[in-house]
């Protein structure tokens, strides 16, 4: 197990009061270890984290990001679990002496605090891999074949691999804020959305284009600049703004018209030559 024992949950949760000798949350340990596996971090990864440490640790930032994952998710997990239990008069509350049942309130409290750290420590994680999988100027890359993970693919489909990424193209006067977890199953959604309505203004050769330079770290500034506007279709689309998703579109496409040599899927495509698509004052006049 990459994190061992209550000992080690009670460092990044003070609000953890078990023994040392307990063994209550393993199996919530356990399954938060594959999830942050399976959606983030790859086998290869949780397979060097799981190798026995002798003299100084190697990885001991991606450790602790990963252990925070880990211990936020399992947390969120238990629920009511631990204040439950199936007894033979059938389910019954857990009597710890002294000790009484949370309010509902203070656990619903408790459960949106976390809710809230596992959003912002999934960021923190993908961040983290997404700068040290490529080199930076003298620095190598520790972690280059993380970008070649399935994980990676499935988190840049729709180019924004973080929540902050999603919560920063929510059109201004909306109250969107979706977490992480919900957010990511999304990403499929959001990636086809966008893809069947720019499509028609930038072709799905470029987008497709555009997503593996992306994924390689390969894009220029003009570049970049399509790429946030294609954020901007994803989101609005997902928030269901079609009109602001298609002047998005449009202002991808101008963004492209600009500089086709940056463009080479789109310049060789018919959507150069679109007719019936304008702005006025940045409203569109007619679209296709």
């Amino acid at each position: 197990m990459i994190l061992d024992g209550i000992s080690e949950l009670r460092k990044l949760l003070p609000s953890i009061n078990l023994r040392d000798d307990s063994h209550r949350l393993d199996d919530f340990a356990e399954r938060a270890q594959a999830w942050v596996t399976d959606n983030i971090i790859s086998t290869e990864l949780e397979e060097l984290l799981e190798i026995e440490i002798e003299g100084n640790d190697p990885h001991p930032r991606l450790r602790l990001l990963v252990k925070r994952v880990i211990a936020d998710k399992a947390y969120l997990t238990v629920g009511d679990e631990m204040n439950l239990q199936l007894g033979e008069a059938g389910m019954v509350v857990q009597n710890n002496q002294s000790m009484s049942a949370a309010s509902s309130q203070r656990r619903d409290n408790l459960m949106a605090s976390l809710r809230e750290r596992l959003d912002t420590d999934c960021d923190a994680l993908v961040n983290y891999l997404t700068a040290h999988s490529v080199d930076r100027g003298e620095t190598y890359a520790l972690y280059p074949d993380w970008r070649g993970t399935e994980q990676y693919a499935y988190m840049a489909m729709a180019f924004m691999p973080t929540l902050g990424e999603v919560r920063r193209h929510v059109p201004q006067g909306l109250d969107y804020k979706p977490h992480w977890e919900t957010m990511h199953n999304w990403r499929m959604g959001m990636s086809t959305a966008m893809m069947d309505l720019a499509a028609s203004y930038v072709s799905t050769a470029e987008i497709i284009r555009l997503r593996e330079l992306y994924r390689d770290n390969d894009l220029n500034g003009v570049q970049r600049e399509a790429i946030e506007r294609l954020r901007d279709v994803a989101v609005c689309l997902a928030v269901g703004d079609r009109q602001r998703a298609t002047q998005a579109a449009i202002r991808a496409r101008e963004v492209m018209l600009g500089s086709l040599d940056d463009f080479t899927e789109f310049a060789a495509s018919s959507c150069v030559n679109l007719s019936g698509v304008d702005f006025n004052a940045g409203h569109i006049v007619d679209t296709i």
